[in-house]
């Protein structure tokens, strides 16, 4: 859509459903406890957007993605600021990150996944098609954000026992580098950010799906000696956080590959050293899950299972495929990819210009 009415409608409907969602376990408090705090947070946010979008139009007189508002200072800078506001709380960007974990842990596995995952394709889209255009105004203030959630996902990540909560960190920390290509901008950035959502949606639904086999069970404990007990499931999960952690030859290899080298051929100094740091700090507890897939099988080792049936291994295993081919052929993916970024990215929305985003930007050059 090229009208902040839509997006804003879009982004609505996407929020309402989700407390819904999170809650439909009745039977677990901490599910009503999650979406009690996600329906109040996701309505402050909601409304912090509302009112950042009804100051544009009273700056600019338009809702469109097109025209410029015409006038800035302070209102414009405070429109913009409540629209990223907004927008950032529902991506779940640190400092506006702290719902997620606690989310995610209280919904059962498939809306976790959603939380998690799909909900984050549908925001990053919309923060493209709403900001891309102006990111030189913005770059400052997003890089500051994009280092703060590489770091900070991934030390709340570093910190978890629950499988749940690891990946609420990691798609935090993965936010972060969504936004480094962006900032980077040039074709590779557009093809490598698009790719890197691609792998990351497909890694980390690929997680979620085999939570799911093994019944939902998500302690770390109970998955002890996974390699021993049920060896195809430990596979499965392995080639997941594998990919996660940017280890090749899987996708997640060569995904933030691009973004790095987008980042340094852009000369972003600062965000390539938050790229690599985040990195290693991911590849610290992606790889501890291994290790303790690995370790001995516990004499009084709990059965998986805690919280519902296990599902069918055959989604985990077609994202696990997914992942690897991705891995193995990255260019043709990179390059449409690319292409449809910058279609999407052609002009800024109108309350950028009060920041000082140019009346013609060209941020992704062909």
């Amino acid at each position: 859509s090229a009208h902040a009415t839509a997006l804003f409608l879009g982004l609505e409907t996407l929020s309402l459903s989700l407390p819904g969602l999170v809650a439909y376990r009745a039977t677990r408090p901490e599910a009503a406890e999650a979406a009690m705090k996600y329906l109040i947070l996701s309505a402050v946010s909601s409304a912090i957007l509302l009112f950042g979008l009804a100051l544009s139009y009273l700056l600019g007189g338009k809702l469109t993605f097109a025209a410029p508002a015409g006038t800035g200072g302070m209102l414009g800078a405070a429109a913009a600021i409540m629209v990223l506001t907004g927008l950032f709380f529902k991506l779940s960007v640190v400092p506006f990150h702290l719902w997620l974990a606690d989310v995610v842990e209280g919904a059962a596995v498939p809306v976790a996944a959603f939380v998690a995952v799909l909900s984050k394709i549908a925001l990053f889209v919309a923060l493209v098609h709403y900001v891309a255009g102006g990111m030189g105004a913005l770059s400052p203030e997003l890089s500051t954000l994009a280092v703060l959630s590489m770091l900070g996902g991934n030390l709340l990540a570093l910190r978890q026992t629950n499988l749940k909560r690891l990946l609420a960190g990691s798609s935090i920390a993965h936010i972060g580098y969504l936004l480094v290509p962006l900032l980077a901008a040039g074709t590779l950035g557009a093809g490598s950010a698009a790719f890197y959502l691609a792998v990351y949606s497909a890694a980390t639904l690929g997680a979620f799906a085999v939570l799911g086999m093994a019944g939902g069970e998500a302690e770390l404990d109970a998955w002890r000696g996974m390699f021993q007990r049920r060896p195809a499931v430990a596979c499965l999960l392995s080639v997941m956080l594998l990919s996660l952690a940017g280890i090749p030859p899987v996708a997640g290899f060569f995904a933030k590959a691009y973004i790095l080298t987008a980042a340094m051929s852009a000369d972003r100094i600062v965000l390539s050293a938050a790229v690599i740091v985040g990195s290693v700090i991911g590849l610290y507890y992606y790889l501890n899950v291994a290790r303790t897939m690995m370790a001995p099988t516990p004499a009084d080792a709990a059965a998986t299972g805690r919280e519902g049936a296990p599902s069918s291994p055959g989604p985990a295993a077609l994202l696990a495929v997914v992942v690897i081919l991705l891995g193995l052929l990255p260019g043709p993916l990179v390059r449409w990819s690319g292409g449809l970024v910058a279609g999407m990215t052609a002009r800024p929305h109108a309350f950028l210009y009060a920041l000082g985003a140019s009346p013609a930007p060209a941020p992704f050059p062909r």
